[in-house]
């Protein structure tokens, strides 16, 4: 599929915003939830939320609109909306926020060590956010 920057990770589809036309096409691909780590007032973002459930797939929002977003709340929040229904889509508008909360969901539920958990958000492209995630996760 081509949504910006998506990687398959552990069975589930991760990266950028789909267009609104693949959301149809995830639905048929077997997805059958969407996480989106966008607020909802982003331009682009509610719309979103509205193909996803009219391609009927369940929508989870998990909003990270700036640094002070990357909390071990919204750490357990992604944690616990993977015990859904999966397999999932998990995106935001490029795939960095997801990389990066995965990495401190990583740490702080799974119990990985820092250095376990970057690599698993390297696995995702984490990038520019690694300097952030480090400093949250000591």
């Amino acid at each position: 599929m081509s949504i910006p920057n998506a990687i398959e990770y552990e069975g589930h589809l991760v990266g950028g915003q789909p267009s609104s036309s693949q959301y149809k096409q995830i639905s048929v691909e077997g997805y059958k939830t969407v996480i989106s780590m966008r607020d909802l007032a982003e331009p682009g973002a509610s719309e979103g939320k509205t193909n996803a459930e009219q391609a009927g797939l369940n929508f989870v929002n998990i909003p990270i609109q700036d640094a002070g977003s990357f909390n071990k709340e919204n750490a357990e929040a992604l944690s616990e909306a993977l015990k859904g229904e999966g397999p999932f889509v998990i995106h935001c508008q490029s795939g960095g926020r997801v990389a990066a909360l995965f990495t401190l969901k990583s740490g702080w539920c799974d119990g990985k060590t820092i250095e376990q958990a970057i690599e698993e958000g390297h696995k995702m492209g984490l990038g520019g956010l690694e300097a952030t995630i480090r400093k949250l996760l000591r």
